[in-house]
């Protein structure tokens, strides 16, 4: 029996041998584990928060406005309402779509995006109508008989 007791003790001390050096080859990749889950939950914030606007704000598809300029977006989101827009809908939708930040100025910015496009009148305190091509007088270039900057006959 004493050899069998040799053969046991041999084959215990080679089997925690080799725990130990699986142990220390495993540390490594354990490390690496942690590193590629550390990269995935950043990756995972990364997309959640550029798919994190949602779908709709106020009832607005916010794809139809996606790198718009504000004017361009306050036109559409007035087309799709029927042509009347108020600053207190459009601010919300422009903040979710990140055509502007949410800052303490930005009822007076909508209201400045909104005069300075020319494209809608005032209807009421904080409404407007967009301006439609009906209302608006015909432009044509006026070909004049003499050239305006001489005063002389073409």
């Amino acid at each position: 029996m004493d050899g069998r007791e040799q053969a046991i003790q041999y084959l215990t001390q080679k089997k925690r041998e080799l725990t130990e050096k699986r142990d220390k080859l495993m540390r490594p990749i354990l490390e690496l584990d942690k590193e590629i889950g550390a990269v995935s939950a950043t990756l995972a914030l990364a997309l959640r928060d550029d798919t994190s606007v949602s779908l709709e704000a106020e009832g607005f598809p916010l794809r139809k406005i996606k790198n718009m300029t504000q004017t361009q977006a306050l036109i559409e989101i007035a087309k799709y309402n029927g042509g009347t827009i108020t600053s207190l809908e459009v601010k919300p939708i422009l903040i979710a779509a990140k055509l502007m930040k949410n800052t303490k100025n930005a009822a007076h910015m909508v209201n400045g995006a909104i005069a300075r496009s020319g494209a809608f009148d005032r209807t009421g305190r904080g409404k407007y109508r967009l301006k439609s091509e009906e209302n608006e007088p015909e432009r044509r270039i006026i070909r004049l008989p003499f050239d305006v900057q001489t005063a002389k006959p073409q």
